[in-house]
């Protein structure tokens, strides 16, 4: 997806390159040939992480609370509250990703083993998202477009992954170190990160990473048997001609997200990897199987409209400064005070992106 860790570090076009880089050195190709028709764009960037059946910011972290959390909208499954940059040149791509590789939860499995030049096994889905903002000066049409590079965790076998640290005790046998381990399942270990991490003595991702390695394994078996679900079920409904509904009650963060594919407002591809180990033939055996049924998805494509940029920009505008005077008279005990707040901050952050366009759009902002 990401390619090796070694050639992120190009700003040049590298053999080793995944997915990701290689998508964004053409759409930077792009840009350039938009600019020199005269129309303003503006490429952004934003990445997330999906852990423990939260949503985290990956490009904002400090060191008390860990990755800052992100809501996810149920109506519109878009995110809001995540930070955005943005990205004209490979150079701007490589910071980008080297925050996302720094901040993403990876640990040293047995069968994944961590080095100086690799992180490990990640134990969390990211979503690596690009915006492209378009504006045509002349007609004053705006478009906004995506490509989401959703990254996901492998499925395992609870039983067969184990941390690096547990595997070394167990093979040595030291009681004493893996009765130590073991009390990771007290139910004071929890409170005492708590305070480990408030006290300033942990940051969020050391805690993060010291969580049962079968807890992380079995939330993503989870999400992936959903995510296979919500296919059958969506696809039934379209084949139907009957109307999706994306599940609202019981659902992560992840799912959220990802419902947008099954309403026709993303197109889906699917990329998987395969391990040529013996020992991973039913990991083998389930990703291609898992990657066949995810391909029968049946859902129709919505495609992106334009809207006037003038009109936008004043709707986006009366309805932030409706939403702002709403929070300023609103008690901060409210039951509904963090709820009006943070619907008032996602349409003045949606009124800032559009301002960049429009600003900026050239190659500045």
């Amino acid at each position: 997806m990401l390619g090796t860790e070694a050639s992120l570090q190009s700003t040049s076009k590298h053999d080793d390159w995944g997915v990701f880089p290689r998508v964004c050195s053409a759409t930077f190709d792009k840009l350039s040939q938009m600019r020199a028709r005269g129309q303003a764009c503006m490429l952004l960037g934003s990445a997330l992480e999906f852990y423990l059946a939260e949503c985290y910011d990956l490009l904002s972290s400090s060191k008390r609370e860990g990755n800052a959390p992100v809501q996810i909208d149920w109506e519109t499954h878009a995110p809001s509250g995540e930070t955005c940059v943005v990205l004209e040149r490979p150079a701007d791509l490589m910071g980008f990703l080297s925050q996302v590789i720094t901040n993403r939860t990876a640990r040293s499995t047995n069968f994944n083993h961590a080095s100086s030049g690799h992180s490990g096994s990640s134990r969390s889905h990211a979503a690596l998202i690009l915006t492209l903002m378009q504006l045509d000066e002349a007609s004053r049409e705006y478009c906004q477009t995506s490509f989401t590079l959703v990254d996901l965790a492998g499925a395992e076998r609870p039983d067969k992954v184990r941390d690096e640290l547990e595997a070394a005790k167990a093979h040595a046998k030291a009681p004493n170190d893996t009765a130590k381990f073991k009390d990771l399942f007290n139910p004071e270990f929890m409170p005492m990160l708590i305070q480990a991490r408030d006290s300033g003595a942990m940051t969020q991702k050391q805690i993060n990473s010291m969580m049962p390695i079968n807890m992380q394994t079995r939330v993503i078996n989870f999400e992936l048997f959903q995510l296979g679900h919500e296919v059958v079920k969506a696809s039934e409904c379209h084949r139907r001609r009957r109307p999706y509904t994306s599940p609202k009650a019981m659902v992560t963060p992840t799912i959220m997200f990802l419902s947008s594919i099954f309403e026709g407002n993303a197109r889906l591809a699917m990329c998987v990897t395969l391990s040529p180990a013996g020992r991973n033939a039913w990991e083998t055996w389930f990703s291609l199987q898992y990657g066949a049924d995810l391909s029968k998805l049946h859902a129709p494509r919505r495609k992106a409209k334009t809207q006037d940029v003038d009109k936008l920009q004043k709707t986006l505008a009366n309805e932030a400064a409706s939403l702002q005077k709403d929070v300023d008279a609103m008690p901060k005990d409210h039951r509904y005070y963090a709820v009006k707040k943070h619907k008032a901050d996602a349409v003045a952050e949606r009124l800032r992106r559009l301002e960049l366009v429009l600003g900026g759009g050239k190659g500045g902002g």
